[in-house]
């Protein structure tokens, strides 16, 4: 056999060969086949999950937007309902201030008693409300409406209080005007027709200050249900020539060295014109001195620290009622506060002869310069005396009966030795400020 026929491969092995070949390549197509497969797979599994994410993103940027669009829609429509409402609001709000001035009186009624929701201290109203109810004291004429307006007002709160506490003071001031030119006209017309001088002393004093609380009187306050002491020429004299006596001294001197020649027809037309003022000034003046009273009534345990410097009050019940701390500095009090726990009161300078004091708390209170009475305090009844423990009384001044003169009530020191109140008196001024 030669070389070359050894080199030839049988067909057998060569078709073998061929078919693992083929074998093989089969394999390598079915890997491909099978890679190929699994990346679709993979790739349909991702556009699955794309499309789910994109569907769900979707559905919920256009759920968001459909949320925040109807969102922004309810605060427009509330924006607008509140907008609407406070606009309605502010023009119910100008109607009753148009009401409260109406010549109508069961409309000036209705808008007092309407006035007091926009009263409130949380409302944007407030002050203007309490301002203008208090303003309308000023000029109304019906005492009807007088009282609704102070019954708003004693239901609106301090912020009231504190506006009848400014006001007060300067109604006060122009019923001393009003009551100095009235008295000052009433001397100048007796003198005309009794062809002498005027002169002023003590008779003709009694006699105009008799005739002053018969005109203010006549203004119909009923202060005989709300104190136990009416409005007497004493008390006027006291409020007329002690804590106004400048003012009121100066309108009567201005009335007597200006007036000059003057027929007693025209004295009586500026008689009348000046009647109608004290009347008006009366009335605002009784109005906001009516309201201080219900106030503090209404307010009592809760005024610790509050000042009503300068105020007058002149009647009214505060028997019981809580006035821990508050300041009276330079005021004139006439009222009923028997049993009242009036500790750590501040009453310098002021006027409290005329308050009625029996068994009152003044323990610690402040009387330096305060006017008193040892009658209003009780102490000419046995048991009845208030109580002073701690209140610097040997500072304050007691009216001499027979001659007016003030002076210090030396009685005292006899129920009260003032070396042991002194030491008390530091004692519970310290307590008081620790606790403040």
């Amino acid at each position: 056999m030669s070389d070359d026929d050894k080199k030839v491969i049988p067909t057998e092995e060569l078709e073998f060969k061929k078919l693992q070949l083929e074998v093989k390549g089969l394999s390598e197509r079915v890997e491909l086949e099978k890679q190929k497969l699994s990346l679709e797979v993979k790739g349909l599994q991702h556009g699955f999950r794309r499309t789910l994410i994109t569907a769900l993103l979707t559905a919920s940027i256009s759920m968001f937007i459909a949320v925040a669009g109807w969102t922004v829609q309810r605060r427009s429509e509330e924006d607008a309902t509140r907008h609407a409402e406070k606009n309605h609001r502010e023009e119910v709000f100008a109607k009753l201030l148009e009401n409260l001035g109406s010549a109508n009186p069961s409309a000036r009624m209705s808008a007092a008693v309407a006035l007091s929701s926009f009263g409130r201290p949380t409302e944007e109203t407030a002050d203007q409300t309490i301002a203008a109810l208090t303003n309308r004291l000023a000029v109304e004429d019906d005492l009807a409406v007088d009282e609704q307006i102070i019954d708003t007002l004693v239901s609106l709160g301090k912020p009231a209080l504190h506006e009848s506490a400014r006001a007060n003071p300067r109604a006060a001031m122009q019923f001393v005007r009003d009551s100095g030119t009235y008295v000052g006209l009433l001397m100048t017309l007796d003198a005309l027709h009794r062809r002498q001088a005027i002169v002023y002393d003590d008779e003709t004093e009694a006699k105009e200050m008799k005739t002053l609380s018969f005109e203010i009187k006549l203004v119909g306050f009923p202060l005989e249900q709300n104190s136990s002491s009416t409005l007497k020429a004493l008390t006027l004299k006291d409020l007329l020539r002690g804590q106004f006596h400048q003012r009121f001294k100066s309108d009567v001197d201005a009335i007597l060295t200006t007036i000059g020649p003057i027929t007693p027809d025209k004295l009586d037309n500026r008689i009348q014109d000046a009647r109608d003022a004290l009347r008006r000034s009366t009335r605002f003046f009784l109005a906001t001195s009516i309201a201080l009273e219900r106030e503090l009534r209404s307010l009592s345990g809760s005024l610790r620290g509050e000042k009503l410097d300068g105020i007058t009050l002149l009647g009214g019940r505060l028997e019981k009622i809580d006035l821990t701390g508050v300041s009276f500095q330079k005021s004139f009090v006439m009222v009923n506060a028997r049993e009242a726990d009036l500790s750590f009161c501040d009453f310098t300078e002021a006027n409290i002869e005329h308050m009625y004091l029996a068994k009152a708390r003044l323990r610690g209170a402040t009387l330096t310069k305060t006017i008193i009475d040892g009658y209003a305090m009780g102490f000419d009844e046995e048991g009845q005396s208030a109580d002073l423990m701690g209140a610097n009384w040997w500072d304050s001044l007691e009216r001499q009966h027979d001659t007016g003169e003030l002076k210090t009530p030396s009685w005292m020191e006899e129920s009260l030795p003032r070396a042991t109140e002194e030491v008390e008196r530091q004692k519970l001024l310290q307590d008081w400020n620790k606790s403040r």
